[in-house]
């Protein structure tokens, strides 16, 4: 979120308002963003305000910390927590402009339409709500990313001229608007594997779901996507990858799977995701070619500190967010 909406490039987040003009998210050296760098919006608000309450304990301080309004108060009006937890301080900084945000362009309804157009299949419901995002008053941005969105969704199915005459009376400029095709020869279902929108089972289903789901058992309807990374993992980890998309260069542990010579039984356990005992190889390196994002890096985070014994490196030329993937989507060679 702090990526697609502030942008993070080299650790440093640009934040006119403070005092150097920006800040540096280090894992490193900030045991706070360490331990909630992959929370979501909702739960790091809870995690900054629980830390308060905590000094307040110690330090028996009579405080109410409900919003971030009264965060920004408790350190103006304690300055030992500020000098005590002065990376809260930044933390605090960065989510309260990360609510403003959000609240200013309506992001959460912009945020739950993109997630309804990843993960469900209800053409005529998201069309409707399509249209009425492109007349109202949110950014032309946000109007592209959720055209886009929906044109991959619904490329054979959709009225592609419609649309564009949409995003352009809703204040898209036309060169944006011709992202559409440039990105239907990207990445239409021509040129992507399958598996982009379905749902999946298996070892990530569990990490999606526990993703997903909050307090009380509540479904969180903004983190419902799961990215396809994640199921091509998950194919691995279970030796069914499909090796026409994922070719296999030489041998893994002498087994080349294949047919059980005794029973005549097809043996899927070598090969792809296995080793000579025919059980999962434990640690795998993802390197995605033309960059990679947090989302993918939140749920390989999730998998290795699922007790499922299995360790994911992933790696990328870069990583995206909408911004610099639609740049690169605009000066890519299509053929």
């Amino acid at each position: 979120m702090i990526h697609e909406l502030l942008g993070l490039n080299n650790g440093r987040v640009m934040l006119p308002d403070t005092p150097d003009g920006e800040v540096t998210m280090s894992a490193r050296d900030d045991v706070f963003f360490d331990e909630n760098k992959y929370q979501n919006f909702g739960d790091l608000g809870g995690e900054i305000r629980d830390l308060m309450q905590k000094f307040a304990s110690e330090h028996r301080v009579r405080t109410d910390v409900k919003s971030l309004d009264d965060m920004r108060t408790f350190m103006d009006k304690y300055p030992a927590f500020r000098a005590q937890s002065s990376r809260v301080s930044k933390h605090v900084t960065i989510t309260s402009e990360l609510s403003r945000l959000v609240e200013t362009c309506n992001l959460f309804d912009i945020s739950a339409l993109e997630q309804d157009l990843a993960c469900q299949d209800d053409h005529n419901k998201q069309y409707r709500e399509l249209v009425d995002m492109m007349g109202s008053d949110i950014s032309f941005v946000d109007k592209l990313r959720l055209g886009l969105l929906y044109t991959l969704r619904f490329e054979t199915s959709a009225d592609l001229p419609r649309l564009k005459a949409l995003m352009i009376e809703g204040g898209v400029p036309k060169p944006q608007v011709d992202l559409i095709d440039k990105l239907i020869l990207y990445a239409g279902q021509a040129q992507r594997p399958p598996g982009l929108f379905t749902e999946h089972k298996g070892l990530f289903g569990r990490i999606k779901k526990n993703l997903h789901v909050g307090v009380a058992g509540v479904k969180n309807v903004y983190t419902q996507h799961t990215p396809l990374m994640a199921k091509v993992v998950d194919s691995l980890f279970k030796g069914n990858i499909n090796e026409m998309q994922y070719p296999l260069l030489g041998e893994i542990g002498g087994n080349k799977g294949g047919r059980n010579n005794e029973t005549g039984a097809e043996d899927r356990r070598g090969g792809r995701g296995g080793n000579n005992n025919g059980t999962p190889c434990p640690n795998v390196v993802v390197w995605m070619m033309g960059g990679t994002t947090y989302e993918e890096s939140a749920h390989v985070h999730a998998l290795n500190n699922s007790g499922d014994g299995v360790k994911i490196l992933l790696g990328g030329s870069c990583v995206h967010n909408s911004t610099s993937f639609l740049r690169e989507v605009s000066v890519a060679p299509i053929r």
